[in-house]
């Protein structure tokens, strides 16, 4: 029985009551978690162009020019411009750390999609639709061109990571539905290695926990963080590998949080992002197993949002900033 089933929290043991309080007598639900992965991602893109392609720069071309004539370094007014800087450079770099909630939150999703979904099939096929539909947008917001080979966006990340799973949890369990190998063996360990066959002519199975089973899986990996870092996806291969450190920790969410955390800071190289992953997999950490409210409109609604606010964005960029 699962958690959800019993009314225990995931990664609780059985028969386990904890006294909690507030929020963590309830925890967040998968609808919860989208929004707020909706709104600071929201928050990190506005940053990212209006902040920091837009008015940074600008301010930081007055300082030049001020600069440039001397005896304005010395004016009050460079002063006050470079007090003005440094205070919006520090409002830029919250805004991005508030921002680093967002991707952590939409790779656990996709592992709990991609385990609870009906048709993997149809679920690869939106990522897919609306990874070609937010091409253009990603492209016009992070490089000013409408298309661009140097960088594609999200989606991308996340159908290369579903992808992924299913070739991993096929190599381990042919006949398994998406996720049943992680609740019967071990993720991507064949649970039917333990029981083998009674024919004796060598099947495609019998070669699932055998080093070719182990070659193939480990190939599948190696491509798709390959293919990641090739197209140049949105976080590449520390995306992938988050997304399978979800789900082959989906038993033992504490840990693979702690594992989450340090390897996105290993992979940001960035110290003040620090405060940003950790309230991401603090509020992982609280997901409670509901789905939570999400009707269709709302659920295309989320879809449709990334490409939709990149293009607003764009949109105040290029006639109101430029």
């Amino acid at each position: 029985m699962s958690g959800r089933e019993s009314g225990i929290l995931p990664g609780n043991p059985p028969g386990s009551q904890p006294v909690r309080h507030g929020l963590f007598s309830r925890g967040l639900s998968g609808s919860q978690l989208k929004l707020a992965a909706v709104i600071t991602m929201l928050i990190d893109h506005t940053a990212f162009l209006l902040l920091g392609r837009g008015w940074l720069p600008a301010l930081a071309e007055q300082l030049r020019l001020l600069a440039a004539t001397g005896s304005g370094i010395r004016q009050p007014a460079y002063a006050t411009l470079l007090a003005s800087y440094q205070n919006w450079v520090l409002v830029y770099r919250t805004m991005r750390t508030m921002g680093r909630v967002a991707f952590p939150i939409y790779a656990f999703l996709l592992v709990e999609g991609y385990c609870h979904t009906r048709d993997w099939r149809r679920y690869g096929a939106r990522l897919g639709i609306f990874a070609l539909v937010s091409e253009i947008p990603f492209d016009l917001v992070t490089t000013g061109s409408m298309f661009s080979p140097m960088v594609q966006n999200v989606f991308f990340t996340l159908l290369i990571g579903l992808l992924t799973l299913k070739a991993l949890d096929f190599l381990g369990n042919p006949s398994a539905s998406p996720g049943q190998s992680s609740r019967s063996a071990f993720p991507g360990q064949s649970s039917q290695s333990a029981s083998p066959g009674p024919s004796s002519q060598p099947t495609f199975q019998a070669y699932q926990s055998g080093m070719t089973g182990s070659l193939l899986r480990a190939a599948v990996l190696v491509g798709a963080l390959y293919l990641a870092w090739y197209l140049h996806t949105d976080y590449d291969c520390g995306g992938i590998l988050l997304i399978l450190v979800f789900y082959y920790f989906r038993a033992w969410r504490q840990r693979g949080c702690f594992i989450g955390l340090f390897w996105m800071m290993c992979v940001s190289g960035t110290w003040y992002y620090l405060p940003g992953y950790m309230a991401s997999f603090g509020l992982i950490w609280l997901y409670n197993g509901q789905r939570g409210r999400q009707p269709w409109p709302w659920k295309m609604a989320y879809y449709l949002f990334y490409p939709l606010h990149l293009l607003a964005l764009y949109g105040i960029y290029a006639f109101v900033i430029v």
